[in-house]
């Protein structure tokens, strides 16, 4: 495996880390607060950062299932997290509350883009 190819994966999994810990904190603590959201980012830019070192990597984008979803899973992952930042800045207590519905659904939709990554051969 190449130094490259560990670090893609390395950051693919440090975004799963980022996004579970901030979509069930939150829900654990039934509103949105700052960490959570800089936990979404966080989240965000290591999946986005190992996703483009593994395009380089393979050398070109190889058109399948696992790139349609996780490319799908990265736009739900922003949308994700520039509502959260919205929401933590202008939202009042009960828009924070409610945030952590949705926020379970965007993990959802993201893990199954990581497991088909996983399971891929």
């Amino acid at each position: 495996m190449t130094t490259t190819l560990v670090m893609a994966v390395s950051l693919v999994v440090l975004a799963l880390l980022f996004y579970t810990v901030a979509v069930w904190g939150e829900l654990v603590q039934r509103t949105l607060h700052g960490w959570h959201v800089a936990a979404f980012w966080s989240g965000l830019l290591c999946d986005v950062a190992g996703t483009w070192l593994m395009f380089e990597v393979a050398g070109r984008v190889h058109w399948n299932f696992h790139t349609f979803i996780g490319g799908v899973g990265i736009v739900i992952m922003c949308v994700h997290a520039v509502t959260a930042t919205f929401i933590y800045l202008r939202g009042n207590g009960e828009a924070r509350r409610r945030f952590a519905r949705y926020g379970i659904a965007a993990w959802g939709a993201w893990s199954i883009a990581f497991a088909s990554g996983v399971v891929r051969p």
